[in-house]
């Protein structure tokens, strides 16, 4: 048996370990570069972790990991904040993500594409919420610009517009702040990230319930308000007015605290807009009725695609709720995506998985891939699920799982995303 020799690199913070020959990018990348914080130390070990599980269980070349897992280290861990402590009580900074989390990752599976993944953060500043920064202006931006470095066509036109239009400033906030000081999450603003092997897409999501309540303009109108101020498309203002006339009707179920947009940091000509809003959905005749906007979208794309929801929809509904009470409802989110490309909006069902058994959706998935055919597909679902319990020795009734996604349209076929938080492997 041979020994190997633990050698050490002379840097500037003293002797550092020398990475193995095995090591992966994540631990060869720990082994060299220096932390801010204990807490920046911490998210390395946790996120970076899970992060290098999901790059390389979806068969990202070893440069992408690399270049992925220093823009996490250098630019997305120093703005996450503290490590969530379990009560999270240590968060200075509520955050809009899951369970007051300020970071989840997911990976996006579509027919005849290589699986991506994505992350999505909520970036806060040392002051957030404070007196100097009450509504945390400054960060997602300066992020933003910092990210430019690495990619350059990312385009601030629509961030600004939407930064000025939906989302409350600190001079704002200082003038209404018996209206805001009342409503505990005052995040407004989440940055996400599509990447792929040689680049990196990004799209920000904008939550306008803080200034709805000081402008008493609704958080739908807002939105769509917003929308229609920027962009004179007549094939994205007629999709978006099926979904307002469906929302404003007196049958809606759509809850406003949970309603927010995203819209892609591109020319505006080559941008996306969604919006999202959450319903308490307690029968799948509910859950059709807003996959099709009461009727309004009809097809063979349409009926397809609920054909995947109807499948989740089975599974979570006949699963135990941990509480052991009895299942009254479902939490989904709804998404209609709009863009000059067509002429209905897209539908998308998130399903809201916080308060279930773990268990719920690897059955889901395995059943939703095996229906599909997706046989690759699951294997690398298991490869990451593995690795991320493993890494932590985790039970599978800690709340690792967050979300699944599911969409359809016939350029794409069916599209599903996993979502994981990372915040909960304490």
């Amino acid at each position: 048996m041979t020994v190997v020799q633990e050698t050490h690199i002379q840097a500037p913070l003293g002797k550092l370990k020398a990475p193995m020959p095995d090591d992966r990018p994540w631990q060869v990348l720990g082994s060299l570069l220096p932390f801010n914080s204990p807490d920046h130390k911490l998210w390395w070990e946790k996120f970076g972790s899970i992060t290098q599980d999901h790059l390389e269980g979806t068969n990202y070349s070893v440069g992408a990991q690399y270049r992925y897992l220093l823009m996490l280290h250098s630019m997305i861990l120093p703005v996450l904040g503290p490590l969530p402590n379990k009560a999270r009580t240590n968060l200075k900074w509520p955050f809009f993500l899951n369970n007051n989390d300020p970071c989840e990752i997911s990976v996006n599976y579509q027919g005849n594409s290589e699986p991506c993944v994505r992350l999505a953060i909520d970036p806060s500043g040392p002051m957030a919420g404070t007196k100097q920064d009450p509504m945390n202006d400054h960060v997602p931006r300066r992020l933003l610009e910092n990210l430019t470095s690495m990619q350059s066509d990312i385009d601030f036109q629509l961030f600004d517009h939407f930064n000025d239009n939906m989302v409350l400033s600190n001079k704002m906030a200082r003038n209404h702040w018996e209206s805001v000081k009342e409503h505990e999450i005052k995040s407004q603003r989440i940055l996400a990230f599509d990447l792929q092997d040689d680049s990196f897409t990004v799209k920000t999501y904008c939550v306008p319930l803080i200034r709805s309540l000081t402008t008493g303009v609704d958080p739908l109108s807002l939105t769509f308000d917003s929308i229609k101020a920027i962009c004179s498309d007549s094939t994205v203002l007629s999709a978006l007015s099926m979904v307002d006339n469906y929302l404003a009707g007196p049958e809606s179920l759509a809850l406003d605290f949970n309603t927010y947009m995203s819209f892609d940091l591109k020319e505006l000509v080559d941008s996306r807009f969604k919006i999202y809003v959450a319903a308490k959905v307690k029968s799948s005749e509910e859950a059709y009725d807003f996959w099709t906007l009461g009727g309004r979208l009809k097809g063979e794309e349409i009926e397809r695609g609920f054909e995947l929801v109807q499948r989740i929809w089975d599974i979570v509904w006949e699963s135990p709720l941990p509480s052991g009470k009895p299942r009254e409802y479902i939490p989904i989110h709804w998404n209609w995506e709009f863009s000059p490309k067509s002429p209905y909006p897209v539908p998308k069902a998130y399903f809201q998985l916080w308060d279930e058994y773990d268990g719920v959706v690897p059955e889901a998935v395995t059943s939703l891939f095996e229906h599909l055919g997706w046989t690759e597909y699951l294997a690398t679902h298991r490869k990451i699920e593995n690795a991320s319990y493993s890494a932590f020795d985790l039970n599978k009734t800690v709340e690792v799982y967050t979300w699944v996604s599911i969409a359809f349209s016939n350029k794409k076929g069916p599209y599903v995303t996993v979502y994981s938080n990372p915040a909960a492997c304490l």
